[in-house]
């Protein structure tokens, strides 16, 4: 038994029994002489609700996730072969097919635990599988596991795969030839374009994604002061109270 082990068993329970199970495990785990293990799984953080429920559907859909999976190498194919245009906007609507087809899995595993399928869930549920089926890595291996703890980040090794055959950049060139001239040249510019078109597309989501986490890390950083301000003056008042208490004790002594 190892770390991803104990963590599918975790995210396959409901979420609100995530940390209480999370805490019995660790003390399970060092009872039985496994502390370093015992340590790490005492450290995972119960995850957000759209994590919880994509690694739910990707455990219980393999084929779905395998789809995905396939869908993804077809486009990472076609983008870095000698693929035509339609070849490539076939291979990218086969692949946001898929996407859909996890996402309505994810949402409907929310909706059967009772929680809200909102927009920003199915956002971030797409997103978590989006990176993960591009990147073919760790994140992959332990969503098909139901054991994927934290969200996959968009790096460089994906940006790398929206450029790849794309011919390289000049800071200046010549006049291109007309398409009837030059065929092959109207070809790579066209899908330089739509290459392009991607890699923003891709930096813009993660974009999103960043904002949307740093937003909801101020608010909680907001909510975390006023709560300390509120105890800090209720301190103050016990203080005071307390100082009153002990003045009229010493009063009636005298």
């Amino acid at each position: 038994m190892d770390l991803d082990d104990v963590t599918a068993e975790l995210l396959e329970l409901p979420l609100d029994q995530f940390t209480a199970r999370r805490n019995a495990r660790a003390k399970e785990l060092k009872a039985a002489g496994k502390a370093e293990l015992a340590s790490e799984v005492a450290a995972l953080k119960k995850p957000p609700v759209h994590l919880w429920a994509a690694n739910r559907a990707a455990r219980g859909n393999q084929a779905l996730l395998r789809k995905l999976h396939n869908a993804a190498q077809n486009v990472a194919k076609t983008q870095t072969g000698s693929s035509t245009p339609r070849e490539l906007r076939a291979a990218s609507e086969a692949f946001q097919a898929a996407l859909d087809a996890a996402v309505k899995a994810a949402a409907e595993t929310l909706r059967s635990e009772k929680h809200a399928p909102t927009d920003e869930a199915e956002r971030r549920i797409r997103e978590i599988f989006r990176v993960a089926a591009m990147q073919d890595g760790d994140a992959l291996d332990r969503l098909q596991k139901g054991a994927l703890i934290n969200e996959p980040a968009a790096g460089d090794d994906v940006l790398t795969m929206f450029q790849a055959g794309a011919p390289p950049r000049r800071e200046s060139s010549p006049t291109p030839k007309s398409a009837g001239e030059d065929p092959h040249a109207a070809r790579a510019a066209e899908r330089t374009a739509r290459l392009d078109a991607e890699r923003a597309e891709q930096l813009e989501t993660s974009a999103r994604r960043l904002r949307a986490e740093a937003d909801e890390a101020a608010a909680q950083a907001r909510r975390a002061e006023e709560r300390a301000k509120a105890a800090e003056k209720e301190a103050a008042q016990a203080r005071a109270q307390a100082k009153k208490s002990a003045r009229a004790v010493g009063a009636r002594g005298d």
